[in-house]
């Protein structure tokens, strides 16, 4: 094989390397071309030169012709003839000398070999795959999306469609449920809030009216059937009557606690259904307050003792222990939680001023409450939730251990302030109630007991008096309604009093018995009509538990 053979091969070698495909994902892909056309026939040798040339004029001897040059050699051609020598001159004066042979011609260059095959197609990826949600133009690199999805990707949801990666078709709901309800567009539905009822919630639901407004049908509030428990009276702390109790809570009817005791010592009494038990606590001699649980196994009980600082027992379901973390306190008043994480408490600091914890994360925190220049008592604490709580209490202006001005504290989830009382409000004992615009606190004021129906955002207090009743506690059943517990002195004429209050009529007073005294606590048994409360002993009495029927 001739150099430049060689040479040709060893360039197509060359060019067919570097037209290799890239091995990077994001080069174009491009497929393995077929083969080249087979090699190219060896060009034909050259001829070979002209004859010599034509021998000078007389004179000067002519010049030799020039041997021509043969063709260029092919792969496989054969060499060119070589050309034939110059015809000598013809001779002059002095004859010329003759040319020289020709020499012979260069091999003829071989063919050109035949171009390789067409290449494969490029393939261009798409963007993400077109995210498993449509077709990949790989022609292109671009994506088609399927019905519903849109974007480079096709990893949104199109116009019209909603909830990547559902992406579902979005149906509008009729009138946009009136802007009284929940539009659930997969199926174009509302879901009216309540009081409105209808496909669009442009209507009132039963027991509502004046649409838009929608307000509740005013309904009244009965309680019936009230009777004293012979279970809780028959209940003895080592051969003594029950004399004191501190709250009352219950996971169920047939799960109920009440913080019991005497002058002496204190405990916590059970019912189970069936029957009533004493449990002891240590050390005595203590003063059991409030109670409150998230559940049968995460029960919280205040208690004060004449010996120790204040005692938090909580009961995980193996008895009543000490809380150990609990915050350094002359006592512990009431709690209240809105969940087992999230807990109220109210007592008495190291100088014996009241103070408000709270539980959150495990540790007890003290609260940056508003503060008083008079002396000042806290006493209950409840809320609707964990942001919107309260604590209910008194001012006593002449430090002559009367109450003067009634307490209500208000904690909005980060904030603690002091909601204006009414000028005659005395003191306040207990809140109740279904929502910022409609509350129910119980007091006192000049002349007996009030409740106090307070509505607008905190803003406007409603007083219904008791005809003289002391009022203790208060529970809300429903908005608009209240039943409030009191007693009318002197003790053992018919003084336990329960008084309804609704949006029908004016407030009904019953008398419950005449050995009811000081009412302590309401609580609603879950998922019935039946309502329980307890009350202090009197001169004549013990303290007493009592259930009622509220519709």
């Amino acid at each position: 094989m001739s150099w430049a053979a060689g040479a040709l091969l060893a360039f197509v070698s060359t060019f067919t390397a570097a037209c290799g495909g890239g091995d990077s994902p994001s080069d174009p892909i491009v497929t393995a071309g077929n083969g080249g056309s087979t090699a190219g026939t060896g060009g034909t040798a050259g001829t070979g030169g002209n004859t010599g040339g034509t021998g000078g004029t007389a004179g000067s001897g002519g010049t030799a012709g020039e041997a021509g040059s043969g063709g260029s050699a092919g792969d496989s051609g054969t060499g060119g003839t070589a050309g034939d020598g110059g015809t000598a001159g013809t001779g002059g004066n002095t004859g010329g000398t003759g040319g020289d042979a020709g020499t012979g011609g260069t091999s003829g260059t071989g063919g050109t070999a035949g171009s390789g095959g067409t290449g494969g197609a490029v393939v261009i990826p798409c963007p993400g795959d077109c995210s498993g949600n449509g077709t990949c133009d790989t022609s292109t690199g671009v994506c088609s999306c399927d019905t519903g999805f849109g974007g480079a990707a096709c990893d949104q949801c199109g116009i019209g469609f909603k909830s990547y990666p559902m992406c579902y078709l979005v149906i509008p709901c009729p009138s946009d449920c009136s802007g009284h309800g929940t539009c659930n567009d997969q199926v174009g539905a509302c879901t009216c809030s309540t009081g409105f009822d209808g496909l669009a919630c442009d209507g009132c639901a039963t027991g509502y009216e004046n649409y838009p407004t929608c307000s509740l049908v005013p309904q009244p509030l009965v309680c019936q059937n009230t009777s004293r428990g012979a279970g809780f009276d028959a209940l003895k702390i080592d051969g003594i009557d029950i004399a004191l109790v501190g709250g009352l809570w219950g996971s169920g009817s047939s799960d109920i606690y009440v913080p019991c005791g005497t002058y002496s010592k204190g405990g916590v009494c059970h019912f189970n259904g069936t029957d009533w038990t004493y449990t002891d606590l240590s050390p005595s001699p203590l003063t059991v307050n409030g109670i409150w649980g998230s559940g049968p196994s995460d029960i919280w009980l205040t208690a004060t003792s004449q010996t120790t600082n204040g005692l938090l027992f909580h009961n995980t379901g193996t008895g009543w222990v000490d809380d150990s973390n609990k915050p350094s306190a002359k006592s512990f008043r009431d709690i209240w939680g809105a969940n087992s994480e999230d807990v109220f408490l109210v007592g008495t600091a190291g100088n014996w001023s009241f103070k408000v914890w709270r539980k959150s994360g495990g540790s007890w925190v003290q609260q940056a409450t508003p503060g008083f220049s008079d002396y000042y008592e806290f006493k209950r604490v409840w809320g609707l939730d964990a942001n919107h709580v309260f604590v209910t209490g008194y001012l006593d202006l002449g430090a002559d251990g009367n109450a003067d001005q009634g307490i209500l504290l208000y904690f909005d989830g980060s904030t603690w302030t002091s909601i204006q009382t009414p000028a005659d409000c005395k003191e306040l004992t207990e809140v109740h109630g279904t929502s910022l615009n409609d509350l129910w606190v119980s007091g006192s004021r000049p002349g007996g007991g009030v409740a106090y129906n307070v509505t607008d955002g905190l803003a406007t207090w409603t007083a219904h008096a008791n005809d003289g009743i002391v009022t203790g506690p208060v529970w809300s059943k429903r908005a608009g309604t209240a039943l409030a517990l009191g007693y009318k002195p002197p003790a053992g004429s018919g003084s336990l009093r329960m008084t309804t209050f609704d949006q029908v009529g004016n407030p009904l007073i019953q008398s419950v018995d005449s050995k009811g005294y000081n009412p302590v606590k309401i609580w609603a048994v879950p998922g019935t009509n039946e309502v329980v409360f307890v009350t202090n002993s009197s001169s004549a009495w013990p303290s007493g538990m009592y259930t009622t029927s509220c519709n």
